[in-house]
């Protein structure tokens, strides 16, 4: 049994906080070795909905002994927003120093609750994976975690509650976990799994992207496909395919190539990001320069030069 929760870190600053928790992750799969499966799910609208009256019986209980610092903490919680009592907001402040700090004191409750059942948890914040043998003991997980929330008076997000497995490929803290998933490293490091291309050929079928996945569906609305967007580098799409307009905004903006064939493989066009390598910037240059011999000329050897001269 083991739960992995954040360390002190600052996931607000650059290069600090997600790359421990994907560390402790690998750990965990390493560890746990068969468990292929994970519920994933997240706390509703966390701290909005923070229990304000629990929270202050936890700092009752914890700073009883320190009744100057207990009066400082309870004068900040109760502090409204913009200094104005008609501007009092339920929950917890996000953007404040100490939201996360309390946050976490509610949410060990419910991270206690989830072990004693003996299911592996990973939280960050309020994002969790719990993981599992199957499919079956993942659904008990997730009634589990809907179960321990309700006990800390919250509830799990029903938009980011569901079940996956490795073998599918699943996405948690913006990384990409699948079969091949490399161990945990020494260093806190992870290797960025390969990404390959992604061939669409199936007549009338469409592409888009939800959740960080990449889903390819036919004309009669059967999934095809289903993979971790982090996996892919370039979409050749052939014929009548249809690609979302989400997931054409989302490879421009990672630069992953659109390649669009005919039926029979004919080159038609490509769709690049603008900052993609230079590569708009170079072919424009390209173009401008074909039409003009004091530009090419010099670049030739001779014998090519007076070949395309003579041409």
């Amino acid at each position: 049994m083991a739960v992995l929760v954040p360390g002190p870190t600052r996931p607000d600053l650059p290069g600090q906080g997600v790359k421990v928790d994907q560390w402790s992750y690998t750990t965990l799969v390493d560890l746990t070795e068969g468990l292929r499966w994970v519920c994933r799910c997240d706390i509703d609208n966390c701290f909005p909905s923070i229990p304000k009256d629990r929270l202050r019986r936890k700092l009752t209980a914890l700073f009883q002994g320190d009744p100057t610092l207990l009066g400082i903490l309870t004068r900040l919680l109760a502090r409204p927003a913009g200094g104005s009592p008609a501007e009092a907001l339920p929950g917890l402040p996000q953007g404040s120093p100490l939201s996360p700090l309390w946050a976490n004191l509610i949410l060990a409750d419910f991270d206690d609750a989830v072990a004693r059942t003996g299911f592996p948890l990973v939280r960050y914040s309020d994002d969790m994976v719990i993981a599992a043998a199957d499919r079956a003991e993942a659904w008990e997980a997730m009634r589990v975690a809907h179960d321990a929330a309700a006990g800390i008076e919250m509830s799990l997000g029903a938009d980011k509650s569901a079940v996956m497995s490795f073998d599918e490929g699943f996405t948690f803290l913006g990384e990409d976990f699948g079969p091949r998933y490399p161990p945990a490293l020494s260093d806190h490091r992870t290797v960025d799994p390969p990404r390959r291309v992604l061939y669409l050929g199936v007549q009338g079928s469409r592409a888009r992207i939800m959740d960080g996945r990449v889903i390819v569906e036919s004309g009669d609305d059967a999934e095809l496909l289903d993979v971790p967007s982090g996996l892919i580098e370039r979409i050749v799409t052939f014929g009548g395919v249809g690609v979302s307009a989400g997931l054409r905004s989302w490879a421009l903006a990672n630069q992953v190539d659109l390649v669009f064939l005919s039926r029979r493989g004919s080159y038609l066009g490509h769709a690049w990001a603008a900052a993609a390598d230079h590569r708009v910037s170079r072919l424009r240059a390209q173009l401008a320069a074909a039409d003009d011999q004091a530009v090419w000329l010099p670049l030739n050897p001779p014998g090519v030069s007076g070949g395309c001269l003579k041409r």
